[in-house]
């Protein structure tokens, strides 16, 4: 994976849909996930990369799933010097719920500029 020499940083979010509805484990989600992001940050190590945290939905099993590659990607952080994960999750609890709009997997923001 080759990043533009432009970049300084790069955001990564993925993985909801893929434990959602296309067949993946965290298991088998990171199998494909992790070796990508290792060459990414390797390759382009004057670049930051940062995972943002799948977030959590109604579903527990799905949670569950959650949980452990989110997991996964924290712990990737000791690994790699320019990999950081940053909490969604938690910067979410801090939004008022009127300022928040769910459709049970999704969850956007709405802000006026």
């Amino acid at each position: 994976a080759v990043v533009s020499t432009q970049s300084t940083g790069v955001v990564i979010a993925c993985g909801v849909n893929d434990l959602a509805r296309y067949g993946h484990t965290p298991l088998t989600l990171g199998e494909c996930v992790v070796p990508f992001l290792v060459s990414a940050c390797y390759e382009n190590s004057d670049t930051l990369f940062v995972f943002s945290s799948i977030l959590k939905t109604r579903h527990d099993w799905l949670n569950s799933w959650i949980c452990q590659f989110n997991g996964e990607m924290l712990d990737l952080t000791s690994c790699i010097p320019n990999f950081r994960f940053f909490d969604a999750q938690n910067v979410l609890a801090t939004i008022p719920t009127d300022k928040v709009f769910a459709d049970d997997i999704h969850i956007s923001y709405h802000s006026r500029v």
